[in-house]
């Protein structure tokens, strides 16, 4: 039987891997992609140590390199089965929009939403009839603006938009393709240091956060579930919600 393989995007850390963690060790085989090669390999051997039956494939690509998308896709589709695409990717820049450079504005654009759109387009256009899952992670602010960090909100405002309109069109044809959307709150990575181009203290944030860890497993308990929608809630727990057509 020929093996099926597991795509995470933005997989080099954080979110992304720790979801291509749980997959291996739920004996998926896992395509990872990112920028930070380097991060890719040193995950890879992680996994094979850790997981000598399952195959680890790593792809170094910039998602917001737009017009290089589809021959990704086309290379990854063309020579693996794949079951599961993971829209992980993104990351931010904090700052009031007007204070923002063009080039910041363009690549945050491209790879928060632009690749999640072109990514997701092409897979269920193979895949809408095959029991398959489209997994894109989105974020609290997706349903919120949150101040400061108008652009980002804004992606994410997309990403939320795009995969629930896009589940329920495949609700509508009664296609066997799976769209779902995980929304997360604050969760503990390097992606508010980044942002913020500064250290953060999280152990003395009132609010608390996940840990990716944690995000991981809910994502997988989202893949298992027939909900739409996983939304962690203000007491950083997962709420599956369901988004069917009436």
């Amino acid at each position: 039987m020929e093996k099926s393989y597991s795509v995470v995007t933005g997989a080099s850390s954080g979110i992304g891997a720790a979801i291509s963690t749980a997959m291996a060790k739920n004996n998926q085989n896992v395509i990872m992609i990112a920028r930070r090669t380097d991060n890719l390999i040193t995950l890879k051997n992680k996994l094979n140590n850790l997981y000598p039956d399952v195959n680890i494939v790593i792809v170094t690509q910039d998602l917001s390199k737009i017009d290089e998308l589809e021959n990704l896709y086309n290379r990854l589709n063309d020579s693996y089965k794949l079951d599961t695409w993971i829209n992980n990717a993104g990351f931010d820049k904090a700052g009031e929009f007007d204070n923002l450079d063009i080039k910041t504005v363009t690549s945050m654009i491209r790879t928060d939403s632009e690749a999640v759109a072109v990514l997701s387009n092409l897979f269920v256009h193979d895949h809408k009839d095959e029991k398959t899952k489209l997994l894109n992670i989105g974020s609290l602010v997706g349903y919120t603006l949150w101040p400061g960090d108008v652009l980002y909100s804004s992606a994410k405002h997309f990403v939320t938009a795009l995969t629930e309109g896009l589940s329920r069109e495949m609700q509508t044809q009664n296609s066997r393709i799976q769209v779902k959307l995980l929304s997360p709150r604050q969760t503990r990575t390097d992606f508010i240091q980044l942002a913020t181009g500064k250290p953060y203290d999280f152990d003395n944030e009132p609010a608390g956060f996940n840990t990716s860890d944690e995000m991981a497993s809910f994502a997988m308990k989202l893949l298992n579930s027939d909900s739409t929608v996983g939304f962690v809630n203000d007491k950083f727990k997962l709420e599956l919600l369901d988004r069917k057509m009436q």
